[in-house]
């Protein structure tokens, strides 16, 4: 089953060639650690391919396992794309899980 989420990108705190963390605020669906997140939305609109996988989701310092609307957290990204990260507004998951 497909399922489709959106979150905006607030701030990038660390941004490696593998691993981002990101603060984000989730606008549509429900994310989830194992997620992947495939088009990214640049500051300009622009959208691009990535492969960034949710490996750990914070709130107030504390792990949890959904993020969904209308809350902020704290994600861990590891793939492809983490260096764009600082450049994104907008990360969206188009694929099923």
């Amino acid at each position: 089953m497909a399922n489709r989420a959106r979150i905006s990108v607030e701030d990038t705190e660390e941004a490696t060639v593998d691993r981002a963390v990101c603060i984000v605020r989730c606008l549509e669906g429900v994310v989830s650690p194992g997620d992947m997140f495939d088009v990214a939305t640049s500051t300009g609109g622009e959208d691009a391919r990535v492969a960034l996988y949710v490996t750990r989701i914070w709130r107030y310092g504390r792990p949890i396992d959904l993020l969904g609307p209308p809350h902020s957290a704290k994600v861990e990204l590891t793939g492809q794309g983490t260096l764009s990260l600082p450049g994104v507004t907008h990360l969206t998951m188009t694929t099923g899980a």
